[in-house]
């Protein structure tokens, strides 16, 4: 379905720009047909709090879940984009 939508508006004149928010862009290969990609990192407290709040996940689903993606620290390195604790946006374009 993405990649289908991903496909139709592609080649639409009246569009812009294409947002993917996708925790598994890499593991689907859908980072293959992105021009940038911007990684944002949140502290795992804050991450734990947010999925609670809106969509009442527990500690252990929230963990069950990122065990199906790379590691943070993985997909930085990945694309060279240094994380530092500091930083929580990073950025490549390939």
């Amino acid at each position: 379905r993405r990649r289908e939508l991903i496909s139709r508006f592609s080649v639409d004149p009246g569009v812009r720009a294409i947002v993917i928010d996708s925790p598994l862009l890499y593991e689907t290969g859908l980072d293959a047909v992105c021009d940038l990609v911007v990684f944002v990192d949140a502290p795992l407290e804050q991450r734990r709090r947010r999925v609670a709040a809106a969509r009442g996940w527990s500690s252990g689903e929230l963990a069950r879940r990122e065990s199906l993606q790379k590691p943070a620290a993985s997909v930085a390195a990945l694309y060279g984009m240094g994380v530092k604790p500091a930083t929580k946006i990073a950025h490549h374009s390939y």
